[in-house]
């Protein structure tokens, strides 16, 4: 979609929406709008009872005189009550709203252009890939969207950094939106090779690697699978070998279908776990608006890529693996699968890349869900300092965050008569949020600043909201690019 800001006065057909506070008498085209319409305007308002309250629409035919057919009126509630994700939101609905109408060029009028800009981007997004037989009732998307304000320069420049971002956020609904069959390790490895044209360097560590490497513990999740394991990394250098400090590491749990191995799941799970590669896709969504925005970070992205199946070679309850760490993991829940493809990616990171800041993203586990149902994902971190980031990247974008205990006390649960650790406890499967990450934690060495983030409860939404459509939601980028961008911009300090 193309969006541009302009200060010119209204010109050419399609629709014009425009956002009223509850004054309506307020909104600076009213007043041209009653003149061009004789009175027309006003009429409409009074004969629908619109009195403008938070996200109220009234569609109608433009007054005579505009150049326009359709003036839809968005009410936005009292203005001192907004803020910059009511906007984004606003921005969201008025698109959801246009995505139902014949298509042709939208006109908005704003107090906050860049957030409603934002918002129309992130919702001007569909899913349709297999569908075959199109309903003329389908919607299209919007190709061209003009937005008048005061400062279209210096609005457009923040624009475009945020239409990367959002660019990112739409690499990963269409990565977790991909069914299974046709997005497997290998071809989400082969995917990311379309990164290097925007200078990230792309490696791939494939299952001869990474059995020299002693990665046992995540090339036993992928033994039953017909697809090859592997892990590809993503490096890149916005500092041009400039920045002196360690690198961010981000690791992406990419697990491209999740059985349950042996420990196989429900019917309900199994019909909709193509998404368990979510922080992986997350990961390089994230890679991908830091290289084309050209930020100034240095970042390193780790996806573990397998798929977990049943089969006379996948690994069972009861096996014993050695970790690339060199700790012994006795297998109690195959289903347990992330924890053990992360825990070595884990390793590699510090050994080969010695970050800083490591921080995991996974759908780790459901229990996220119950803690929190849909609206934050959970984390653990060994730091304050990120923690803190985290948190604040998180209200500065509206990917909701929440810390969770990291306690020694959880240690216990984790212990395994026959092995160093054991990767499930089973009497504290409904905490096993808070768990999993303790397990993880074990895996971190002396010095390394990290946080496990558990996006089962974000990744997907069950139902249409402002920001998304129902399905893969995009949710992690804007945090993590936030995040990265602004503890950057501190260590330069």
């Amino acid at each position: 979609m193309e969006v541009t800001f302009s200060t010119t006065e209204l010109q050419g057909e399609g629709v014009l929406a425009c956002y009223l506070d509850d004054d309506l008498a307020a909104f600076r085209l009213y007043d041209y709008m009653e003149s061009k319409g004789d009175g027309q305007l006003s009429r409409a308002i009074e004969a629908a009872g619109f009195t403008a309250e938070y996200g109220e629409i009234l569609d109608i035919v433009a007054p005579v005189g505009l150049s326009v057919q359709r003036l839809i009126l968005i009410g936005t509630g009292p203005a001192d009550q907004l803020n910059q994700k009511k906007w984004e939101h606003l921005g969201g609905e008025l698109m959801s709203y246009c995505l139902t109408l014949p298509q042709g060029s939208l006109h908005v009028v704003a107090n906050s252009p860049l957030s409603v800009a934002v918002g129309l981007s992130l919702r001007n997004y569909c899913f349709e890939n297999y569908i075959t037989k199109q309903s003329s009732k389908k919607p299209s998307l919007i190709e061209t969207v003009t937005i008048h304000c005061d400062n279209p320069e210096e609005i457009s420049q923040a624009y475009n950094v945020q239409r990367v971002i959002i660019e990112g956020v739409h690499l990963v609904r269409d990565l977790v939106n991909e069914p299974a069959n046709e997005l497997n390790p290998e071809s989400f490895s082969q995917r990311m090779k379309e990164f290097e044209s925007y200078d990230v360097q792309v490696k791939v560590l494939d299952e001869l690697k990474l059995t020299a490497l002693g990665m046992n513990a995540f090339l036993a999740v992928g033994q039953g699978s017909m697809y090859e394991t592997n892990m590809t990394i993503l490096e890149y250098d916005g500092t041009h070998g400039m920045n002196t400090f360690p690198p961010v590491v981000l690791l992406g749990k990419g697990i491209t279908y999740d059985s349950g191995g042996l420990c196989l799941k429900s019917a309900e799970w199994l019909a909709m776990i193509k998404l368990d590669m979510g922080g992986a896709a997350t990961v390089a969504g994230t890679i991908l608006a830091l290289a084309k925005a050209r930020a100034p970070v240095k970042v390193i992205g780790l996806l573990a890529l397998a798929e977990n199946m049943p089969d006379a070679k996948a690994f069972r309850g009861g096996d014993i693996i050695k970790s690339m760490s060199g700790k012994t993991i006795e297998v109690v829940n195959t289903d347990a699968e992330g924890r053990l493809v992360l825990c070595d990616a884990m390793t590699y990171a510090q050994r080969v890349y010695n970050p800083e800041i490591m921080i995991d993203v996974a759908t780790l586990t459901g229990s996220v869900i119950r803690f929190f149902g849909r609206e934050y994902a959970g984390f653990l971190c060994n730091d304050t300092k990120l923690s803190q980031g985290l948190m604040a990247a998180g209200e500065a974008t509206g990917e909701k965050i929440w810390p969770l205990p990291l306690d020694t006390i959880y240690d216990e649960e984790f212990k395994s008569p026959i092995a160093d650790i054991k990767n499930y406890d089973v009497g504290m499967h409904q905490g096993s949020m808070i768990t999993s990450g303790h397990f993880l934690h074990s895996f971190v060495e002396k010095g390394t600043k990290w946080a496990h983030i558990d996006i089962a409860s974000t990744v997907c939404s069950e139902r249409d909201r402002p920001l998304w459509k129902k399905g893969a939601t995009g949710y992690g980028v804007r945090l993590l690019y936030d995040y990265i961008v602004n503890q950057s911009t501190e260590a330069k300090a």
